[in-house]
């Protein structure tokens, strides 16, 4: 078991700069396809900012981040990664930044095939807009790398987690998928260990079922959304129970998430 240092944010900023600052990319439109499915896989609120690690400024962020964050959308534009850190509870801040930073270097070994079987959750406490702190979940679905093998963008999308019943401490998990069995690197209180675990095989209409579990939806109101006998929902869900050893709705969608397997 190997312990991550959480690092401040000037060591953050030496490690995510990058050199190349002549390029001309519109990550917008490289990004756009990913924005679009976005709504598509959330269970919760969400927004999205796109920073350019050359100039180490946000430079793109979502029509709806005033509602989420306590700034308007021109208040983000143009910041640098302290203006960021600054919204992170100050028990999970250089958690944050430690994790983003990983998830940069993991991004970098991978060749293009390799980044597409990853997924990356990075748990911890964000402001919301009235200045209230509640726990997020911060993916980063797609990688903007250069021919060099550097990082020069990401989209970070922010999920509110609000809604659910979440623990009480910042995790990191990053999933490579491809084998039969999936392998996940799991941070927890600076910990870091990578895991060989045997997910049970979940089915795409039970995953339809957590999320929208997850979204808030009762029993009546999936099997309404899905055109289900109510007690095929009750099946659905007890059957996901006994297969993650999980006793209640919560601890259900806990498990899910944790195990990246939304």
């Amino acid at each position: 078991m190997q312990k991550i240092e959480p690092i401040s944010l000037s060591e953050f900023s030496d490690r995510v700069k990058i050199s190349d600052s002549t390029h001309q990319i519109d990550f917008l439109a490289y990004f756009h396809e990913f924005i679009k499915m976005a709504p598509f896989y959330a269970i919760g609120p969400f927004f999205w900012l796109i920073p350019d690690n050359s100039k180490m400024k946000i430079i793109e962020v979502s029509p709806n981040i005033s509602s989420l964050t306590p700034f308007q959308a021109e208040h983000w534009k143009n910041q640098g990664p302290e203006f960021f850190a600054s919204l992170i509870h100050e028990d999970d801040r250089f958690y944050v930044l430690s994790s983003i930073q990983i998830a940069i270097e993991t991004a970098q070994r991978l060749d293009e095939v390799q980044r597409n079987l990853i997924r990356i959750n990075i748990y911890g406490r964000l402001l919301n807009a009235k200045n209230d702190y509640r726990w997020t979940l911060i993916q980063i679905p797609a990688f903007y790398v250069s021919e060099e093998k550097q990082v020069i963008s990401g989209l970070i999308m922010i999920t509110d987690m609000s809604h659910l019943n979440f623990g009480s401490s910042p995790m990191m998990t990053i999933i490579y998928f491809g084998k039969k069995e999936k392998h996940y690197f799991k941070v927890n209180n600076f910990q870091t260990q990578i895991v060989d675990n045997v997910v049970p095989n979940i089915t795409k209409r039970e995953l339809e079922i957590v999320r929208l579990m997850a979204s808030g939806l009762n029993s009546p109101d999936i099997s309404s959304k899905l055109f289900l006998s109510y007690h095929t929902v009750e099946n659905h869900k007890r059957n996901l129970r006994k297969k993650t050893n999980t006793k209640t709705s919560a601890e259900l969608i806990d498990y899910i998430w944790r195990n990246n397997l939304l």
